[in-house]
């Protein structure tokens, strides 16, 4: 009998360094890539942007950690001005993405994150869904 084999082909989420933050990101879906990326490198957490003797990260602090907004003290103040903007951008994405995925039980990506009973698999799905919402609307 022949074995039967599926070729299936994954996209690999860049890793996260301190030193390199992978590429700029100029999108919004770039964004929320770059943002999951944190996630499932440094973890995920409910009740705070970012747990420091964990290193883990809830969904607004990784797209915080994501675009560098308070790491880097080399952007110009145009540059931490692009990334204020991109940050507001991608936050209203994840927020109406939030608020139909829930029926609007929940309203935005914060309380979604922090409800009880949350996964990182749940959050992952909701940041998956976000990007599709993004890629339809352009």
């Amino acid at each position: 009998m022949a074995a039967r084999f599926r070729v299936t082909t994954r996209r690999r989420l860049p890793r996260i360094d301190k030193e390199d933050t992978i590429l700029k990101a100029t999108t919004p879906i770039e964004v929320i890539r770059k943002a999951l990326a944190v996630l499932k490198e440094k973890g995920w957490t409910q009740g705070q942007y970012h747990d420091q003797t964990t290193d883990r990260y809830c969904v607004v602090g990784a797209l915080e950690a994501a675009l560098d907004l308070y790491g880097s003290d080399k952007d110009s103040p145009a540059e931490y001005e692009e990334k204020i903007r991109l940050f507001r951008k991608t936050n209203a994405i994840l927020n109406d993405t939030v608020v139909a995925e829930t029926n609007g039980m929940v309203t935005g990506v914060i309380g979604y994150n922090d409800t009880d009973g949350r996964t990182f698999s749940d959050i992952r799905k909701m940041l998956m869904s976000a990007i599709r919402r993004a890629k339809e609307a352009n």
